[in-house]
């Protein structure tokens, strides 16, 4: 990858139009910031969304592998949900990315 921002999405995942102005938005108010998308229904026949979103958005998984939904309407709140992912090149690289 060679751009600014690195993003990771499940194999799932169907990005939305203009999904990357958020990312762009948000990172560039910070460079620390890890921004996580929505989890939101998809069609399965056209594999566009269905509804806004919201509500049980945000899941984690327990030290005993359960997984469950949560969180709060807070954007701020830190819950990575799956694989989805993004953030600067720069934190990245100042993180120490997936091992340095």
């Amino acid at each position: 990858a060679t751009g600014d921002i690195i993003v990771f999405f499940d194999c799932h995942v169907a990005p939305q139009p203009k999904w990357y102005v958020d990312f762009l938005t948000l990172i560039g108010e910070n460079y620390r910031r890890m921004v996580i998308p929505q989890i939101t229904g998809l069609d399965i026949d056209t594999w566009t969304q269905v509804g806004g979103g919201g509500g049980m958005s945000k899941c984690y998984l327990t030290w005993d592998g359960d997984f469950k939904w949560g969180g709060t309407d807070d954007m701020y709140m830190g819950m990575l949900s799956g694989g989805l992912a993004g953030m600067s090149r720069y934190w990245w690289d100042e993180s120490g990315g997936f091992d340095s």
